[in-house]
Formats: C-alpha cells, sequence, structure tokens
C-alpha cells in the first residue's frame, strides 16, 4: 500500500472527537475509585467509632478538602496533557496550589500554638 492510499483510508469517515472525552473519563474513574475505597475501608477496617465527631472539626474538612483538590487539579492537568497540541501552561502549576495553601495553614497552625 502506498502512503498516499494509507492517508486516504484513513481519512475517509473521520467523526469529531469529544473535547472533554479524557475528563470525562477521569472524572469518572476519581467518582469510582473514591467510593470503591470508601466501602473497602468501611468493609475491612470498619468505621471509628468517633466519626461523628471529628465531622464538626474544620481540620477533617480541610484535610478532605486537600485530597479532593489535589486529585481534580491533577485530573485537568492530566486531560490537557492528553491532547496532542494542547499545551500544559498554568494548569502545570495547580497540584501546586493545594500543597501550598495545606503548608500556608500547616504555618498558620504552628504561629498560633502556644509557646
Amino acid at each position: 500500500m502506498k502512503t498516499e492510499h494509507l492517508i486516504t483510508a484513513l481519512a475517509t469517515g473521520i467523526d469529531p472527537v469529544d473535547r472533554r472525552a479524557p475528563l470525562r473519563a477521569g472524572g469518572m474513574a476519581l467518582l469510582a475509585g473514591t467510593l470503591l475505597a470508601a466501602v473497602l475501608m468501611w468493609w475491612l477496617l470498619e468505621l471509628n467509632p468517633a466519626l461523628p465527631a471529628f465531622v464538626g472539626e474544620p481540620m477533617f474538612w480541610i484535610k478532605l478538602g486537600f485530597g479532593l483538590l489535589l486529585a481534580g487539579s491533577s485530573l485537568l492537568l492530566v486531560s490537557r496533557l492528553a491532547r496532542p497540541g494542547f499545551a500544559a501552561s498554568f494548569a502545570s502549576w495547580l497540584p501546586l496550589v493545594p500543597v501550598l495553601v495545606f503548608w500556608v495553614l500547616g504555618v498558620a497552625v504552628l504561629l498560633a500554638g502556644a509557646p
């Protein structure tokens, strides 16, 4: 087969590709993984009896938010890198934002503590 025939065969019947497909697939995988991890943790390790008291603490939500922000920003970066021709640009720095916020919160907690 000649190169021109191969290119013609590959170029026929092209349908537009959904640009959000990698982000949607990654989001579904993230959701499924989170649910599976929660079910396995509950089934294998059982829940901590003090969990209702922890839910009322702000640090519980900060830790949960850290993981979600880190996973979400990484998913956005990976979805941009999965498409040819797209530069990572600002998305390459997004996973650092939750880490920096967590460091700032840690320093604030340390400074607010008693000497």
